[in-house]
């Protein structure tokens, strides 16, 4: 049992970087500083955290919803999309663009947090009631 929790915590910390390195939005020193209280919340932090989990299975969903909304504020800020979500280009009227990044936005929660829904009624677990049964 404590082997698949450790395994389970490992994954938890490689996630981690993709979701900090996206938050800090290109600043080396938040990423760093990220890194450095991530790693040891989540390790120590997750004998208090799996218990939670398993308790409230919808704290899977609302950290997925905020990685999903993290990769969405990406892809609007990427400079080769400019032209599509950036409101001072031209010739389009700055209300498609913002548009365009709502629902970027909405397609990416709802993606994400849809595919984990759809994951779970094809395995048999709704969002954690087997996380921890291995």
């Amino acid at each position: 049992m404590r082997y698949w929790r450790s395994r389970k915590t490992g994954s938890v910390r490689i996630d981690n970087v993709p979701g900090v390195a996206g938050a800090a939005s290109g600043s080396f020193d938040l990423v760093l500083v990220g890194l450095l209280i991530s790693f040891p919340t989540v390790v120590f932090g997750s004998s208090m955290v799996l218990p939670l989990v398993e308790r409230f299975p919808v704290i899977i969903k609302i950290g997925a919803a905020v990685l999903a909304v993290t990769a969405a504020k990406m892809i609007v800020s990427e400079p080769l999309l400019s032209d599509l979500y950036d409101a001072n280009s031209e010739p389009t009227p700055e209300l498609l663009h913002s548009a365009a990044q709502w629902i970027t936005y909405a397609l990416a929660v709802l993606g994400v947090v849809g595919r984990g829904w759809w994951a779970g009624r094809r395995t048999g677990t709704n969002g954690g009631e087997k996380l921890m049964s291995n």
